[in-house]
């Protein structure tokens, strides 16, 4: 469910699948984001799909992403293990023009960025545990 994470994070909004194909490598979604003064859009492909094991997504180009976004389940025991990243690039992510236009607050607003991400992965990791705990 591309909206789960919707549930915990500050900034996703939510996500609505483009195209009625189902859930596939290479169907779209438009995801929805907020931060304090700013709203945006973007189009994500999605670049894995293993029902039980990985869903990944590019955002904005499918062969050259702003980011790639991934989930992993990994079988620990009787447990399962949730690995939640993300990587920049290699195209041209928001974060990346600022980078650009403010270049003597490059590292600065990459740390800010950072931080927000991580933020919001952390508390979307511990939402979804909660929820597989409690079977909701």
């Amino acid at each position: 469910d591309i909206n789960v994470p919707a549930r915990f994070s500050d900034e996703f909004q939510g996500a609505d699948w483009v195209d009625g194909v189902g859930v596939r490598v290479g169907s779209s979604f438009v995801g929805r984001n907020e931060r304090p003064g700013r709203k945006w859009e973007t189009t994500s492909f999605v670049a894995a799909c293993d029902k039980h094991r990985v869903f990944a997504w590019n955002v904005n180009d499918p062969d050259n992403p702003s980011s790639q976004w991934r989930f992993e389940l990994e079988p620990v025991g009787e447990n399962t293990r949730l690995r939640f990243s993300m990587v920049i690039g290699p195209g041209v992510s928001g974060t990346a023009q600022a980078m650009q236009e403010s270049p003597e607050q490059a590292a600065q607003i990459l740390a800010v960025r950072q931080n927000q991400h991580r933020g919001n992965m952390d508390l979307t990791v511990r939402g979804i545990k909660d929820l597989a705990e409690l079977g909701r």
